[in-house]
């Protein structure tokens, strides 16, 4: 096709989705500068959909620095944790079908899951509420450290011991890859077929994702595949290696074309009022009432006055965001395979390139200081050595280790070695480590100390048994 008429055509586009030529043309080059540094370098792909059609898409840097293969449109790249609303999608088609409900107690499906005394649904997996602990933070605890192995097998067996609950499902929200991980579980127990296989016959292969795969394998490969990296302090970039195999939360890689395919899905559904986007982008509500800022797999809020869905993505070097304002039809995705690569900036730049006649200004940030920890408090308190000791944890299988070393109070663990541990309270410490942030020893009626509980992040009051 002539030049002439390739540039008529592209020129008919841009002013046909109401984006004058030249306003286009200055986005693309304000994108083109984020990316200018990084031609030799880990880099990203961008997309952006626009009333009813997809407006932009580029790739930028590399894909692999060792065998110097660019990033391209079809480069397959993992997406992190944008993957849970694939999995929500998936769980709203088997409950049109009928397959499921929401409500159901997810023990009809998972016979491995112990009885907490309360019904866990899985409404409450796919918003969070669950109060199921968190297999990230639990294996971190048992002596998980970057880079390890983590496989599906290693939540089912966190769960079958799991011995209590961080909190009554549906009281609270709490951010969870094990739930993420169960609905993977209960679509295979379901559809009797293995999660990747129903996954592209019924969600990728009908919406065009050709290029999307899960990663239910260690060291599997797929197409055109990024490799991960990390920047060092140094200036060197290293090797950031995927040895995560844990499905539903994640693993998906997939490419932008894909992506896109992804989000015109969605402004399709949104725009036809489907009752599964209506579900996926309905705020979950906490028994108190209380409304949660998250649907299924999406987070849904008000963003500056207009309303937005979005969810962003981590894993290994990997990362990722996706948003979509459905009352202005625009979605924008990125994927970088870098940490230090520009991410948050590409899609605030798109987004005010947009709408920012429409936004509400940006408020102004607190000056409000946060109140400060003591790192030690004057309480009266016995010697010392009552609180050393060997510590078991029969949930976790794991042994953690109390002493006295320089007139200081340290753990100890055979893969997280020594780490002080700072007095907070009467029978509460506190340590800098996130394996061990939080601890609170328990004593029986005679005054004796009997165990302590470990609260991290997400996963709250791990019983360790003094020996």
């Amino acid at each position: 096709m002539p030049t002439k008429i390739r540039l008529l055509i592209a020129c008919c586009l841009l002013f046909g989705s109401g984006i004058p030529l030249y306003a286009q043309m200055g986005l693309n080059q304000k994108i083109d500068a984020i990316y200018a540094d990084y031609e030799d370098k880990p880099g990203a792909m961008v997309g952006i959909w626009k009333d009813g059609e997809v407006l932009f898409t580029k790739a930028y840097g590399q894909a692999n620095l060792e065998h110097e293969l660019a990033f391209t449109t079809t480069t397959t790249s993992d997406i992190g944790s944008v993957a849970k609303q694939l999995s929500c999608y998936a769980i709203l088609l088997l409950e049109r079908e009928g397959q499921l409900s929401l409500d159901d107690d997810i023990r009809t499906y998972l016979s491995f899951v112990p009885d907490f005394g309360t019904p866990i649904t899985i409404r409450h997996l796919m918003t969070h509420t669950s109060g199921l602990r968190e297999i990230y933070s639990t294996e971190q605890v048992r002596g998980r450290r970057s880079g390890d192995a983590m496989f599906q097998e290693d939540v089912i067996n966190m769960v079958r011991r799991q011995s209590g609950l961080n909190f009554t499902p549906g009281s609270q929200f709490m951010y969870c890859n094990t739930a993420y991980a169960l609905l993977a579980e209960i679509v295979e127990e379901v559809s009797s077929q293995p999660f990747e296989r129903w996954m592209f016959e019924y969600v990728f292969e009908p919406l065009g994702m050709q290029r999307t795969f899960i990663m239910d394998r260690q060291g599997e490969i797929f197409p055109q595949m990024a490799a991960s990296y990390s920047l060092q302090p140094d200036s060197v970039y290293t090797k950031v290696y995927d040895n995560n195999t844990v499905r539903g939360q994640g693993g998906v890689y997939s490419c932008l074309e894909d992506m896109m395919n992804w989000i015109g899905h969605m402004a399709r559904e949104w725009a036809a009022g489907s009752i599964v986007m209506e579900k996926m982008t309905e705020p979950a509500v906490l028994t108190d009432g209380d409304t949660l800022n998250y649907g299924k797999g999406l987070y849904v809020n008000t963003f500056r006055g207009l309303r937005r869905i979005f969810h962003s993505g981590s894993s290994a070097g990997y990362r990722s965001g996706l948003i979509y304002f459905p009352d202005d039809d625009l979605g924008v995705f990125v994927n970088v395979n870098a940490p230090n690569v520009p991410l948050y900036e590409t899609l605030d730049l798109i987004t005010d390139f947009f709408l920012k006649d429409k936004m509400e200004p940006i408020p102004p940030r607190s000056s409000t200081t946060a109140p400060t920890v003591q790192d030690k408090l004057e309480i009266p308190r016995a010697n010392d050595s009552e609180w050393t000791g060997t510590y078991y944890s029969p949930e976790l299988e794991t042994t953690y280790f109390l002493l006295l070393e320089d007139g200081k109070l340290k753990g100890r663990h055979f893969r997280h070695g020594a780490f002080v541990l700072k007095r907070t309270g009467k029978d509460a410490f506190r340590s800098e480590q996130p394996f061990f942030p939080e601890i609170t020893f328990e004593r029986n009626r005679q005054g004796r100390i009997t165990g302590f509980r470990l609260t991290t992040d997400r996963a709250v009051g791990m019983y360790f048994e003094k020996q």
